[in-house]
């Protein structure tokens, strides 16, 4: 629900259509699920009037109260996008840009209509040296407004990159911001924390020389869980932080890919039920493949849980949802060879199952990217569809009016 990949959309689809190929992979689980409410349909979302328009995250203050981020393109340079839910519509909000031309808001969360934070970036024009600088905003209220935010240096100094990708809100003066700092060569994670009155880099050492956080989610001012990967020993491996009220350390974290690993996102329910989602490199080579990944903390370890994927192409999750102890869902894509299709997993206490009904609202590519709940029987997820040039941005609905709670089911 706040989170959003590593890179631009508009790039990250060329990446995926380049890497599309035959792959082994397990048969997906269909249709099984005790989840009262299946049924995701495709909803009316805001457009700029030219250009792309790209949505990556989505929060909810209530049902009646939700904000999405992304970006949208003019051609020229790339602007800060916000579209407001009241119960009618989506609407789009004015937003500031930052100091530089292309501007992106990458996650957004909320506690409370008056505290909604959303971050990113604010990049150069020049592609060959695209310096960046962290983003943030946050809602009066009345209106969206840029607050001052930390941009460290990698170690020794020089030019550096900064970037966020990730935001959790415990509260009207905690609140924490993860991304990257990076130079030509390396990067290292970034933490940032706002206090009520500033932001403070609480940045800590990763084991690599390759950190980058994507996502994170508040438990308590005292249990919060940061995700995303690091590079060590020339393998990319899931980088997983947490911070316990007083200090950040990195937790073990498995991997299922023995070259590529990559987590985007992580949800909890409770501080013994947590999960991360994202993707694994399962064939290397000139024909690449990623296949999902999901991991779960149960209070003690984090362990792998066995994903489904819908093709034996690339299958990749970028945001997670937990409803309840018993039931999560987690958004992203495949790819059939032809189309880049929605991909839609729930779990029912026992398995993840792989929705099959998950809409799609283009011929050539559908992706989410972000995922909030607003009950057990309504959720919204976020992303964009595009024909071969043109992006415009994409929201699907979960909702069953009347139905009420979940079934119960026994194995």
């Amino acid at each position: 629900m706040k989170r959003f990949r590593g890179i631009s959309p508009v790039f990250a689809v060329v990446a995926v259509l380049a890497l599309s190929s035959n792959a082994s992979a397990q048969q997906p689980h269909f249709g099984y699920s005790p989840h009262f409410c299946q049924i995701w349909n495709t909803f009316p979302s805001a457009n700029r009037p030219s250009g792309d328009s790209v949505l990556g995250a989505i929060t909810a203050v209530s049902s009646g109260d939700l904000w999405s981020v992304g970006s949208s393109f003019d051609g020229t340079s790339r602007h800060t996008l916000a579209e407001h839910w009241t119960g009618g519509s989506w609407n789009i909000v004015t937003t500031p840009d930052g100091a530089q031309p292309n501007n992106l808001l990458t996650a957004v969360d909320s506690k409370g209509a008056g505290n909604v934070w959303a971050v990113g970036f604010s990049a150069s024009a020049n592609p060959f040296d695209p310096q960046s600088t962290t983003l943030v905003e946050t809602w009066s209220g009345t209106s969206w407004s840029v607050v001052d935010s930390p941009n460290p240096t990698m170690p020794g100094g020089g030019d550096s990159t900064d970037e966020l990708y990730g935001v959790g809100v415990a509260g009207p003066g905690d609140v924490w911001a993860v991304g990257k700092t990076a130079n030509f060569s390396d990067s290292q994670s970034l933490i940032l924390h706002w206090d009520g009155v500033q932001w403070t880099d609480m940045s800590t050492p990763d084991n690599g020389s390759g950190g980058w956080l994507t996502g994170i989610d508040v438990v308590a001012p005292d249990d919060v869980w940061a995700v995303g990967f690091d590079i060590v020993d020339f393998v990319q491996v899931n980088l997983i932080k947490h911070w316990d009220g007083q200090h950040w350390s990195n937790v073990e974290a498995p991997n299922i890919g023995l070259l590529v690993n990559q987590l985007q996102s992580v949800e909890a329910t409770s501080k013994d039920n947590v999960w991360a989602v994202g993707f694994h490199l399962e064939i290397f080579g000139v024909d690449q493949v990623n296949q999902t990944s999901i991991l779960h903390w149960d209070g003690s370890a984090w362990s792998v849980v066995e994903s489904p994927n819908r093709s034996q192409r690339n299958n990749e999750l970028f945001s997670v949802v937990g409803v309840a102890s018993g039931s999560a869902w987690a958004v992203g894509f495949w790819d059939n060879g032809l189309q880049i299709l929605t991909l839609i997993e729930h779990w029912d206490g026992f398995a993840w199952n792989v929705i099959t009904g998950s809409p799609n609202a283009s011929d050539a590519i559908n992706e989410l990217t972000g995922l909030v709940s607003v009950g057990p029987n309504e959720a919204w997820a976020v992303g964009q569809e595009a024909d071969p040039s043109n992006f415009q941005t994409f929201v699907a609905r979960l909702a069953c009016p009347g139905m009420i709670g979940t079934r119960t089911v026994t194995r």
